[in-house]
């Protein structure tokens, strides 16, 4: 589902917390911890356990007002409901068990109007090699969401923690809030002032190994490369979202 926030007036997003509380089944929590520990095997310490903002409710009357009803669950449950399955959790516990994690993603557009992505450096959410967007779960622990510009600002620490990029939170714009295998993503597109073949600028080589910008047509046809289905499903949306920005984007 995307839901175009473009046209959005941010001072009519309202922002709640509502910390609600869940209390696990036994079961959920030795399933849980098995396949943490199972991933931690892979990963080792790239692997934490912090607390990720989920989005319990929101309440959608464009363009006047949207309203969201925040909350927090561990990162070990967005593990699980990506190893575990989604439909195992609702079959097996209930929909209540099922978190909606919320994260921001960035996709950089070059001066020759290309798109950038990341491939991963370490094994984590993401295996090593695998072609994401830049972006990241939003975090409880690094910073407490009152507001809209508190998540654009949360984004632009992102983009400094993947990439060399320290950019003003106001050059981030906001497209839409998506919600897609049970995570509701915040996406903002972002003007880069160089070009796609100077990427090796920008490159940090911690989180990513590496940036890769592509054209709509180019990244159309990465079907058979390690591109994560986050980049997949997004790369369905670019050249709406290339409209809706015209101003800035070219291919």
């Amino acid at each position: 589902m995307i839901i175009d926030l473009s046209d959005l007036n941010f001072d009519l997003l309202k922002i709640e917390f509502c910390d609600l509380y869940r209390e696990y089944p036994d079961s959920y929590i030795r399933e849980r911890e098995k396949i943490w520990q199972e991933q931690k095997a892979i990963c080792g310490d790239n692997l934490w356990n912090g607390t990720v903002y989920t989005i319990e409710q929101f309440s959608l009357q464009l363009p006047e007002k949207v309203s969201l009803s925040l909350s927090i669950c561990q990162y070990k449950d967005l593990i699980f409901k990506k190893n575990y399955g989604s439909n195992n959790i609702l079959k097996n516990y209930g929909s209540q068990f099922l978190v909606y994690h919320t994260a921001v993603l960035i996709i950089p557009v070059t001066r020759d109007g290309k798109y950038v992505f990341g491939v991963v450096a370490k094994n984590g959410f993401f295996e090593a090699g695998k072609i994401v967007l830049l972006g990241g779960a939003l975090n409880y622990d690094e910073g407490k969401v009152n507001k809209f510009e508190d998540i654009r600002s949360f984004a632009a620490k992102e983009l400094a923690e993947e990439t060399l990029l320290n950019v003003n939170p106001e050059q981030l714009k906001l497209a839409s809030l998506n919600s897609y295998k049970f995570t509701y993503h915040f996406l903002f597109f972002l003007q880069l002032e160089i070009e796609s073949k100077d990427l090796n600028a920008i490159v940090k080589q911690d989180e990513l190994s590496n940036l890769l910008a592509f054209s709509r047509q180019e990244l159309a046809n990465l079907s058979h490369s390690p591109v994560s289905d986050y980049v997949k499903f997004y790369g369905n949306y670019l050249q709406y979202f290339g409209d809706r920005f015209k101003e800035n984007f070219i291919n």
